[in-house]
């Protein structure tokens, strides 16, 4: 055999050998690739799920938090008034899923039939409390609107008679907090077609009652404000019309128990699950209980990608190694073959290359992140620490005094008000950190209603007035008209609050402030709050409402409040801006949406 015919029956047999290596590395890297993208997909799509349930329980929870206040201004709520309480709320187009809001009174043995006359007086002639028997507590449903067929059949009904209820009863009693049941079968399951069930308490304690501990609550306690849940109802409501590629199933309590399966989508699932590549098992904390989510691929999550991708690289390379031994016999042929392969490896080298870019952002992203966590941290273990130890000393330092024979009052009463004030910035620290962390998962809680602007104004100077005299400052209100506004007024009596507590702290002594209020447009009422202190740099002006601007020796403060106002206002729609000529004070401007006519502030 010549050299000349050995290298060429070592080209005919090589050339196809790194085709076809190639093409195992073009498989194995093209498979990963959709393998990668079926995995994020799947992650997003079952948080996404996730979140969607959270989201819709803590909705549920505020609605029932905000009908425990309806009833703490009332003495006494008779039927009427809470069936107007409910029916104004609009549980149906609000709240889709929920099966109602119901109260149920705690009763002792001894004033049971008082209750049941009552109940009989308030509207339903035949009102009277099951189970019979004799027990030493009661707790049952005396309202639960609306009041359907299903709801009629669970009025009376005492709750605190059976063991799940009552556990969840006892725990939101004792807590505080709004709880919720493990399953039941609700009382309302008057037909065939049996749902599994659960129910949500939030707890209703005697108004200006002390309920600091559990002995405190127990004796405040009067009942609670409650929603039942038909879980079929409640889950088809929310995820009605969808049809994701990922199935899932939730079961109540922290293991997956047949015997505690809430719902299922799809409702046949067990063959999905069998042939499922992904699962994901996810447990989620509502109301003081734990709820299992076990998530599955279907088969549309993977028709849904490029899947056969691979194997369609798999099969053109095994062709193409079969034709590259014809081509091997030809030289011309055998260069094109070599360009071509030149050509292929290029492309699979810029996909690498993309990939490795990506790769990139996302570890620049999670330095970010990082970077983040460790301010926030730093925020944590500096500024919490401050008040803190300003706590203990003078703590220490009263311990001491109360010791003293001939201690002036004058002196404890000194030492109580810093403790109060360390406390005080310790809390709302700690508030907008929990800001922080709803805004940034895109559930900050905002809750418009019709307004009085003057009233938020007067209520935000009142609280901040003392502060202003300590500085002889003028602290002031421009509103010649009062403005219905639309808006969550606790948010606004925050973002008030903080305007003008930044605008006392840079206002020097014998200053002054001024609030206005006035009409922007016809469906915008715009504010402003306007100090006489030394302005704002104007190379700072663009970065006033970023986050952490301002935590610095000279300003003072975490640097977050700016940033959770401007995120408040834009959650009602509003926009806000500042302005400080250098040396003539700063004004920061908002805008919030008017009230329609004819509503009026509440």
């Amino acid at each position: 055999m010549t050299r000349f015919e050995f290298r060429y029956i070592v080209g005919w047999y090589f050339l196809p050998a790194i085709v076809v290596a190639m093409t195992v590395i073009a498989w194995m890297l093209s498979k990963h690739v959709i393998d990668q993208e079926i995995d994020v997909e799947f992650d997003m799509i079952s948080t996404g799920i996730e979140q969607a349930v959270q989201n819709r329980m803590q909705d549920y929870v505020q609605s029932l938090v905000q009908a425990t206040g309806f009833i703490a201004l009332s003495e006494k709520v008779t039927r009427e008034e809470f069936r107007g309480y409910v029916k104004k709320i609009d549980t149906e187009k609000f709240f889709p899923g929920i099966q109602g809001i119901g109260l149920a009174v705690y009763l002792r043995n001894n004033n049971l039939m008082q209750h049941i006359k009552a109940g009989r007086e308030s509207g339903i002639p035949d009102y009277d409390v099951s189970p019979e028997g004799t027990r030493e507590e009661y707790l049952p449903i005396l309202y639960l609107e609306p009041l359907n067929k299903r709801n009629r059949a669970a009025i009376g009904y005492d709750m605190m008679s059976e063991a799940i209820r009552k556990a969840a009863i006892v725990r939101a009693r004792d807590t505080g907090e709004p709880s919720l049941s493990d399953m039941v079968t609700l009382v309302q399951e008057i037909d065939e077609k049996v749902q599994p069930g659960f129910l949500l308490y939030v707890p209703v304690y005697r108004e200006g009652a002390p309920i600091r501990t559990v002995a405190e609550r127990r004796a405040a306690f009067l009942g609670h404000v409650y929603s039942p849940f038909r879980a079929h109802d409640l889950f088809n409501a929310l995820f009605s019309g969808q049809h994701p590629p990922v199935g899932f199933k939730i079961y109540s309590g922290s293991e997956i128990n047949e015997d505690k399966l809430l719902y299922s989508l799809p409702r046949e699932s067990e063959r999905f699950i069998k042939t499922s590549g992904l699962t994901r098992t996810v447990p989620l904390e509502i109301g003081e209980h734990t709820w299992t989510f076990q998530f599955f691929e279907l088969p549309q999550l993977k028709q849904n990608n490029p899947y056969y991708l691979p194997f369609t690289v798999l099969i053109g390379g095994i062709l193409l190694s079969l034709f590259s031994l014809r081509v091997a016999f030809d030289n011309k042929t055998r260069m094109e073959a070599r360009e071509a392969a030149l050509n292929r490896e290029q492309r699979l080298r810029s996909q690498i290359q993309q990939k490795a870019d990506e790769n990139a952002k996302l570890y620049e992203n999670a330095s970010a992140a990082v970077a983040a966590r460790n301010e926030l941290l730093a925020i944590v273990s500096h500024d919490l620490r401050n008040p803190l130890n300003a706590i203990l000393l003078n703590s220490r330092l009263l311990q001491k005094a109360g010791s003293k024979p001939n201690i002036e009052p004058r002196e404890l009463e000194q030492l109580a008000i810093r403790i109060q004030r360390s406390g005080d910035r310790m809390n709302q620290l700690i508030q907008d950190l929990l800001d922080i962390a709803q805004i940034e998962s895109g559930s900050l809680p905002i809750t418009p209603q019709p307004q009085s602007a003057a009233r938020l104004v007067s209520e935000s100077l009142e609280a901040l007035r003392p502060l202003a005299s300590e500085k002889s400052i003028d602290l002031r209100a421009e509103i010649p008209e009062d403005h219905p506004i639309l808006a969550d007024a606790k948010r606004i009596l925050q973002v008030l609050s903080n305007l003008i507590g930044n605008a006392l702290k840079f206002t020097p002594e014998g200053g002054s402030i001024v609030i206005h209020v006035g009409r922007e447009a016809s469906n915008s009422v715009l504010f402003s709050v306007s100090d006489t202190g030394k302005g704002i740099f104007q190379e700072d002006l663009p970065r006033v409402f970023q986050r952490f601007w301002g935590k610095d020796k000279s300003r003072g403060g975490t640097g977050l409040g700016l940033f959770i106002v401007e995120q408040i206002v834009r959650a009602h729609g509003g926009r806000i801006w500042v302005e400080s000529p250098e040396g003539r004070g700063t004004t920061f401007w908002f805008t919030l949406p008017a009230a329609p006519e004819p509503a009026r502030a509440q």
